[in-house]
């Protein structure tokens, strides 16, 4: 566990509690979704999710097909008062079973592949005020990346490697300009 905390420094896990605490606050007096983009690596990424995960109350879902992302987090948060089936962590494809729910955070971890209609899905179930902590690789990088999830989406007679994530060049270039905060 050491060796997790130091890829979040002290100071660096407290700015983003704060920051985290400060605009969901926001978000919810105005009724507005939040979205929170973590960039880095899967082991940066997952331990600041949790750490946002540790200022917020209320529902959440992890969806992830990282495997290493599947483990329970560190910060337990109890799935029984989310409605059934829902359940704390799940792969990306379960994104579409949150069709007509509703959910305070979801953690979309895309550093596994990138599933366009899973996420469309899931973000329809984030209530007014609910926080979307995206988690990808390097934003610079992520469009170059091969994505594990263009094997479903690939038509022919294009393969995987040639329709890698084309469509994530402008979402990344976006938050790139927005970066207001080291996270």
């Amino acid at each position: 566990m050491e060796a997790t905390t130091a890829l979040l420094p002290p100071d660096q896990a407290l700015a983003l509690r704060l920051l985290v605490k400060a605009r969901r606050q926001e978000a919810v007096a105005r009724q507005h979704r939040l979205v929170l983009v973590l960039s880095g690596t899967a082991a940066w990424t997952s331990q600041a999710a949790e750490t946002c995960l540790s200022e917020l109350s209320g529902t959440w879902v992890w969806l992830s097909d990282d495997g290493a992302s599947q483990r329970p987090p560190s910060r337990s948060r109890d799935p029984a008062s989310v409605r059934s089936p829902i359940r704390a962590r799940q792969p990306l494809a379960a994104g579409l079973g949150l069709l007509g729910r509703e959910i305070d955070v979801l953690v979309y971890d895309s550093l596994g592949g990138f599933d366009p209609d899973s996420f469309g899905a899931a973000t329809g179930a984030l209530r007014g005020g609910g926080l979307l902590l995206l988690l990808t690789p390097p934003l610079a990088d992520w469009p170059r990346l091969p994505d594990p999830q263009a094997r479903r989406i690939a038509v022919e007679p294009f393969s995987p490697p040639r329709n890698q994530r084309p469509f994530l060049g402008a979402p990344g270039a976006c938050a790139r300009k927005r970066g207001q905060y080291p996270f």
